[in-house]
C-alpha cells in the first residue's frame, strides 16, 4: 500500500490530504521565498548558513 501514498505531486492538488501535500506546499513556500526579495533580517539569515 506504500505505493498509494507516493503520487505525483505535481499532479495532486495541494488541498488535498495527501501524505505529499504538505511536504510540497512546504518547498513551494521555499521557492517562493528564494525567488522574492528577502527582507534583510532573511538575507542575514541565509548569509550565515
Amino acid at each position: 500500500m506504500e505505493n498509494e501514498d507516493y503520487i505525483c505531486p505535481m499532479d495532486v492538488p495541494v488541498t488535498e490530504g495527501v501524505t505529499g501535500a504538505p511536504k510540497l506546499s512546504e518547498v513551494e513556500k521555499l521557492v517562493v521565498r528564494r525567488n522574492s526579495d528577502p527582507s534583510p533580517q532573511e538575507q542575514r539569515h541565509l548569509d550565515m548558513k
